[in-house]
């Protein structure tokens, strides 16, 4: 089967695998001989489980390792193992690893990765695990709607990506244009800070997740949609035309590279100053700060800009963990580790040690901590990282908009249809409206696989 949505992780952190063990600790309880013959009894075994991790870059391995070792030194009865994949290969891993009896206890996932391992029947409900951080932390509604289904949620997030409009301050200033917060804005602007050094908008037109992320952002900033309440693709819509229109409209003042861009791509050309603007799931502010050292406060954020029947919105990317375990005992260890993750300070900083501005909060108290909002580049860059947290709240995922997610959205998601119909209608030179009906006669096809 064709690699999924979750995969899309990939481009914005494709880099090497990484596998860590995590070290545990334990601590001899040693109980009274009866009498001088008896002999010492052992310590109880410690309770035992195992993670997945897909963030598997040095930063993010660091980061979940240094949580999960000072977890067991307050916790010496709790011994956790932790395991770095690629969300590149991780689907067969997992499958393979269920098949056989040996499914890891806590999975990181996205929510079509949930939809899919859950049709297994090897995750197991959470609703306690997330009843108990809500209640103390405060969940974002819209991190947790992804994965609330058939009465019951199936992950707790961990962290949230959504995608915004990053630019140039010093460009526009210079050009005397106020950052775009509607498509009429946006075009405009693009056109007019496009030269032959530097492109207007970085903005992909691949056949790719990242052009999946932006044409579904487009879609939903004009009332657009994938499926409709009863989970029927809607995709030959008015709404949706303008959507393919404008992203036509703009491709000419895009980098002649951008139908072959993933994420890496659109940093390092937004970065290295070739774009003045660049649409993005999460453009991490730290990138800027490490290679714009002369214009670190140069950096700006906008929402994405909406359109003529829109309203506010983003694609926006739920993480969270999976608990496929049912030993009482792992589950109770297991809900102690994750309390202890959210926790505000402790949240804060390990989202912040992991790519400062990338990993967005997913409760309201991580993103008032002191842990996340002191971290030296993210106290730098506040009001873009508030920028790309209040863009979360109004976060969305094509297929997961209409409470029970449509089966089709697997191989929907794993073929990156949306970013072929783009990419179709640009190498083509297809006409808005012939785009519209040629995907929803491919989402359909692709949707009975």
């Amino acid at each position: 089967m064709k690699t999924r949505v979750w995969i899309a992780r990939v481009m914005i952190l494709v880099l090497v695998v990484g596998l860590l063990g995590g070290c545990g600790q334990k601590r001899a309880e040693d109980k009274p001989a009866a009498d001088s013959g008896q002999k010492q009894q052992d310590a109880p075994k410690p309770v035992e489980f195992t993670v997945w991790w897909m963030e598997n870059r040095d930063d993010p391995v660091k980061a979940i390792t240094k949580v999960i070792d000072d977890f067991q030194k307050e916790n010496s009865n709790i011994k956790i193992k932790l395991e770095s994949f690629s969300w590149e290969d991780v689907k067969p891993k997992v499958l393979a690893a269920i098949n056989a009896g040996r499914a890891p206890d806590v999975i990181q996932s996205i929510p079509d990765f949930t939809v899919a391992i859950k049709e297994t029947g090897a995750i197991q409900p959470v609703d306690d695990i997330v009843k108990e951080i809500n209640d103390k932390f405060k969940f974002y509604q819209s991190q947790l709607d992804p994965y609330y289904y058939d009465n019951h949620y199936w992950a707790i997030p961990i962290f949230g990506m959504d995608v915004n409009l990053y630019y140039r301050k010093d460009i526009l200033k210079k050009a005397n244009i106020e950052p775009p917060k509607n498509w009429d804005e946006l075009l405009a602007a693009a056109k007019q800070l496009n030269s032959g050094t530097m492109a207007g908008l970085g903005m992909p037109t691949s056949n790719s997740m990242y052009t999946d992320q932006i044409l579904y952002n487009f879609m939903i900033t004009n009332g657009g949609d994938l499926y409709d309440d009863k989970g029927n693709i809607t995709f030959d819509t008015p709404e949706n035309v303008a959507a393919l229109k404008i992203m036509k409209d703009l491709a000419p003042y895009t980098p002649v590279d951008a139908n072959t861009w993933w994420w890496q791509q659109a940093v390092e050309n937004f970065v290295g100053g070739k774009s003045a603007m660049v649409l993005l799931l999460g453009l991490p502010p730290s990138f800027w700060y490490a290679n714009q050292k002369d214009m670190r406060d140069q950096l700006g954020v906008v929402p994405f800009p909406v359109g003529p029947k829109g309203t506010p919105g983003s694609t926006s990317y739920s993480n969270g963990f999976m608990v496929t375990t049912t030993d009482s005992a792992k589950k109770e260890a297991i809900e102690k580790f994750l309390v202890y993750l959210h926790d505000p300070d402790r949240n804060g900083k390990f989202l912040a040690d992991m790519l400062p501005g990338m990993y967005l909060p997913v409760t309201e108290a991580s993103g008032k901590s002191d842990g996340f909002n002191k971290q030296e580049v993210i106290s730098f860059y506040k009001d873009v990282v508030q920028t790309e947290i209040q863009s979360n709240e109004h976060g969305k995922l094509f297929g997961f908009t209409h409470g029970t997610p449509p089966k089709s959205i697997g191989p929907i998601a794993a073929s990156n249809v949306l970013g072929k119909i783009v990419n179709k209608m640009i190498v083509e030179k297809m006409s808005p409206e012939d785009a519209a009906k040629w995907g929803q006669q491919e989402l359909e096809r692709v949707a009975k696989q």
